[in-house]
């Protein structure tokens, strides 16, 4: 299989990086699915034992588009075709031990379908028509509960509509709601078969996002959350085992500007909407994840002046936190159309959490994927895994174990960087002037300060002031004055090296 050497930061300079490490892992970037076949609209699941599924749409040929999936197990398997008629679209996945059901869009003979499908191990099932053909996108989307059960949805014209797959088996097509103005369902389920959707609705002067709750083999009626005479869109939602969800959407500000809103549920009731982004800038396509813990992590793209950022917020203990810049997305003017940063978001851990989104430097075509990571309470700085020619497309996924898995277009090449079950990250950040070296080796930094090392394993940290130059002291995982400290990869570590001249 061919492997990607990743590129580091620095060949882009400028703004654009002025939050990137200058730093990518030491795991190798792979190609996933088939060169020249303009894979696209991936989506990525893990399941606890560290195997990723991953799916994606190819060209075909001018009357059909095929889907395509590849199984990663101690390796990654041959790619297969998901056999479905006509062009497909819009594959979403969702996990549940070793059991993966996608659902997708299909469009033949004049007419949207969705379609469901689900893998064991990398076999699929024969994919199964679930809705009634439609004459517009229904955009479905599906989640899994901890019984290995199913649920999608999907918009209609009348409403949205849902079925549900439980031993071995879809259900009857059942409407959640029939308000023809309701669109854009979303879906998230926890261990006990609970499952909540939320959506928007828009139509006059008159929006809405809304919710309903699957329980017991039935859904409740639809709850309204957030009202208003502007646009709202693109809500998400959390849920825990004990019932207690958080719903984030975006919303209108003050003279045309967009924010992003939450609202949490607990102890049986809603909270008021709560403003996670600034009201006086553009912010849009929020995110949510949350860990075992009930902490809540909600990301998104923002415009402030003629920057692209990406930031974030979280809940933990019933309170929001300021909103964070990770990461800078680039300029205006050189995302057009693009409109503003899609971030993704995964929880690897109780309060820890991988983030990553695409940037784009310049008109002549020059992209890139950057993560950061949230541990012990911060955000590490940001670092630039690869650059891609063309502006990607990007998904993750994480187990609480560390397990993570990032995934990205790269001129129509599905790339995969995965952190594995034995894998744990250490970062290093250096300040003034000198170096930090590794026993075993992977950190010189300098210029390489991340490295993907083993699950307990011990490393030796070396500080080198350069000439002229005294070295201060360790923080984070490290501390005290001395050149070396000893780490022991129990988790995912960050060392800070202080130098001064």
């Amino acid at each position: 299989m061919k492997r990607v050497t990743p590129i580091c930061t620095g060949l882009l300079a400028g703004l654009l990086f002025t939050f990137l490490a200058p730093a990518t892992p030491a795991a190798s970037i792979v190609e996933v699915s088939q060169p020249d076949t303009a894979a696209r609209e991936m989506s990525v699941t893990l399941d606890r034992w560290g195997h990723a599924t991953v799916v994606w749409t190819v060209n075909g040929s001018e009357s059909t588009r095929p889907l395509q999936s590849r199984y990663e197990s101690n390796g990654w398997q041959e790619w297969v075709n998901i056999e479905s008629p006509g062009s497909n679209w819009n594959p979403r996945l969702a996990q549940a031990d070793e059991l993966t059901t996608a659902v997708w869009l299909s469009f033949h003979d004049g007419y949207y379908r969705v379609y469901g499908a689900g893998s064991f191990a990398g076999y699929w099932s024969q994919p199964q028509i679930l809705s009634t053909p439609e004459p517009f996108w229904p955009a479905p989307t599906v989640a899994m509960d901890g019984q290995g059960c199913a649920i999608a949805a999907w918009s209609v014209e009348h409403g949205i509509s849902s079925r549900h797959f439980c031993q071995g088996g879809w259900g009857p097509e059942t409407s959640l709601t029939g308000d023809d103005r309701s669109r854009s369902p979303q879906l998230t389920a926890n261990a006990s078969g609970s499952v909540i959707a939320v959506w928007e609705q828009a139509g006059g002067s008159h929006h809405a996002i809304a919710m309903a709750r699957y329980e017991s083999g039935r859904w409740s009626a639809p709850e309204v959350l957030h009202q208003s005479s502007d646009i709202v869109a693109r809500p998400q939602a959390v849920l825990d085992d004990r019932g207690n969800a958080v719903v984030a959407w975006e919303a209108a500000g003050a003279n045309g500007t967009r924010l992003i809103q939450a609202r949490q549920f607990h102890a049986g009731a809603w909270s008021p909407a709560v403003d996670l982004s600034s009201t006086l800038a553009m912010a849009a396509k929020p995110q949510l994840s949350m860990d075992r813990a009930g902490t809540v992590m909600a990301v998104w793209g923002i415009r402030v002046g003629d920057d692209l950022l990406v930031q974030s917020a979280y809940l933990a203990h019933g309170h929001w936190s300021p909103a964070r810049t990770l990461g800078v997305a680039g300029h205006a003017d050189n995302w057009g159309e693009r409109g503003l940063p899609a971030p993704r978001i995964a929880s690897m851990g109780a309060r820890q959490f991988t983030a990553i989104w695409a940037s784009y430097a310049d008109r002549e075509n020059t992209g890139a994927v950057n993560r950061a990571s949230f541990q012990q309470g911060r955000w590490d700085s940001a670092e630039q895994l690869t650059t891609t020619s063309g502006f990607p497309e990007v998904d993750v996924a994480a187990q609480p174990d560390g397990q993570m898995i990032h995934v990205w277009n790269n001129s129509g090449v599905i790339q995969a960087l995965s952190l594995g079950l034995n894998a744990r990250l250490l970062s290093v950040k250096r300040s003034g002037a000198g170096r930090v070296t590794s026993n075993p080796g992977g950190i010189d930094c300098g210029e390489d300060c991340s490295a993907s090392l083993g699950h307990r394993q011990r490393v030796e940290l070396q500080a080198e002031p350069a000439p002229g130059a005294r070295f201060l002291g360790w923080s984070g995982a490290c501390s005290g004055k001395k050149t070396t400290c000893r780490v022991r990869m129990m988790r995912n570590r960050i060392v800070k090296a202080r130098f001064e001249r």
